[in-house]
């Protein structure tokens, strides 16, 4: 009877241990809050360089932007603000390095904005060491109740206070490298399905502006979502993106938003390993070269149907 009990006594044990080793490798959840934390400690970061440089120029041109963001639009703003730090990187000669990209995922959790805030800070942290800028700075962590549309928001401040600090602005250049990367997307996912593509583009119209292009960039958006409507995956209204002055750096951004919401149809397609292509430089394009690719995608991706692969 005693042998039997410590038998007992050692399984439960055992049990007991297995269970806590479980727990303790289960990956711990990342609340918006804690992404909102590391996007005001990478404000921190950037407001010391701009300290440092003696720049004292505020953000004036911004406003908040309702709207049910995901966390994978956050990534995709994270991105922006990748390219942005890289362009700083430009600017002071040192080697650009290349945006981290994500897996598609059908519903991105916020473990994954926070990471890449994480990166950005390192970043900007090294890009400080190299300038000597030896500014040591304190992070405020007394923050709660935040969503991700609060942190949606908070990029886009950030990314106004890296164009005063690279004393420029996206521009149509860096829009078609990342329409180009949602071209290679939709060429993957016509692979996919067996779909041949037919189209052509279209001829390029002259004196294109940016919201012409902004315009056909949520005209995209919709064809993405009727696919998504086929497959019942979770859709999101951008129209809060609209204003009146249009700018490259807004149809930069409906662009990540047009690629967020590709890679749902992706992961939907099981295609969870198709990283989107890094980004290529491109020279001397303008919104009409925009312009006229992001019609072309359109027409490429309404040859769409449906998602099933049978």
């Amino acid at each position: 009877m005693q042998i039997i009990i410590i038998i007992l006594i050692l399984l439960f044990g055992l049990i007991n241990l297995q269970a806590n080793i479980f727990i303790q490798g289960q990956i711990q959840k990342i609340t918006p809050t804690e992404v909102f934390a590391e996007a005001i400690n990478l404000q921190s970061e950037i407001d010391s360089i701009k300290i440092h440089f003696q720049i004292d120029r505020k953000v004036t041109a911004y406003r908040f932007i309702n709207g049910n963001f995901k966390p994978k639009h956050v990534w995709q703003l994270a991105y922006m603000l990748n390219v942005k730090i890289n362009m700083f990187r430009l600017k002071y000669g040192l080697p650009r390095i290349e945006e981290v990209g994500i897996e598609p995922v059908l519903n991105v959790n916020p473990n994954m904005p926070y990471g890449m805030l994480r990166r950005l800070i390192t970043e900007v942290k090294i890009i400080k060491r190299f300038l000597n800028i030896k500014d040591e700075v304190t992070y405020d962590q007394h923050i709660s109740g935040k969503n991700p549309t609060d942190v949606f928001n908070k990029l886009l401040y950030i990314s106004k206070n890296l164009d005063i600090l690279n004393e420029m602005e996206i521009d149509p250049n860096a829009v078609f490298s990342q329409v180009m990367r949602v071209y290679q997307d939709v060429s993957i996912v016509l692979k996919a399905l067996n779909i041949k593509d037919i189209t052509l583009p279209l001829n390029k119209i002259e004196n294109i502006e940016p919201k012409d292009s902004f315009i056909q960039v949520l005209k995209l958006i919709k064809e993405i979502q009727r696919i998504q409507r086929t497959a019942d995956i979770q859709r999101t209204n951008f129209n809060s993106l609209k204003k009146e002055l249009i700018t490259s750096e807004d149809v930069f951004i409906g662009i990540q938003m047009a690629n967020a919401e590709f890679q749902t149809i992706k992961a939907y397609l099981g295609l969870i390993h198709e990283v989107s292509p890094p980004a290529k430089f491109y020279y001397n394009k303008t919104a009409s070269d925009v312009n006229q690719m992001i019609n072309w995608i359109t027409k490429r991706v309404q040859l769409i149907s449906h998602l099933d692969t049978k």
